[in-house]
């Protein structure tokens, strides 16, 4: 249960923000037709992509826990 609820943080101070940047360089990017500096940018945000990657381990790791059955 502490590795599934330890995700939760990621929404509001990671996710959302970030989801709000990028939809503003997306909006930009689409208006000028051509992909942007801050597009890109937004796409190698690397706080995202470590709430991502910690995500997929946590996720994982509960899968391996709820098959193997150690406890």
């Amino acid at each position: 249960m502490i590795l599934y609820l330890s995700n939760i943080p990621f929404i509001p101070l990671v996710f959302l923000p970030r989801g709000r940047v990028f939809e503003r360089a997306l909006v930009h990017a689409r208006a000028r037709g051509a992909v942007t500096p801050e597009l890109s940018a937004a796409f190698r945000d690397g706080a995202v992509a470590f709430a991502r990657a910690y995500e997929m381990v946590t996720i994982a790791a509960i899968v391996v826990l709820m098959v193997t059955k150690p406890f």
